[in-house]
């Protein structure tokens, strides 16, 4: 554990001395989608850079009449319409 604790310290060390900020995801997150296609909570996408999830965070995603709920969504391409 103190091995994996040092090489994210070393890692955020990195990145803040080249510029790339972390973004930190922490809390509670609560999603209720009602007739809709798609309900996610959290999505990060591919390209989204250095990301955290701090210990404790609590995702969860409802849905009524809900095509398919997703908590937490990590990679893949953004969504079309973040694209625009």
């Amino acid at each position: 554990m103190c091995n994996i604790d040092k090489a994210i310290s070393e890692a955020k060390l990195s990145s803040t001395q080249a510029g790339i900020d972390w973004t930190l995801i922490s809390g509670t997150y609560h999603v209720h989608g009602e007739n809709a296609s798609e309900v996610t909570g959290i999505d990060i996408p591919s390209g989204s850079g250095p990301v955290e999830l701090k210990p404790g965070t609590h995702v969860r995603a409802t849905g009524r009449g809900v095509g398919s709920i997703t908590g937490l969504r990590v990679g893949g391409k953004p969504r079309r319409e973040d694209q625009e």
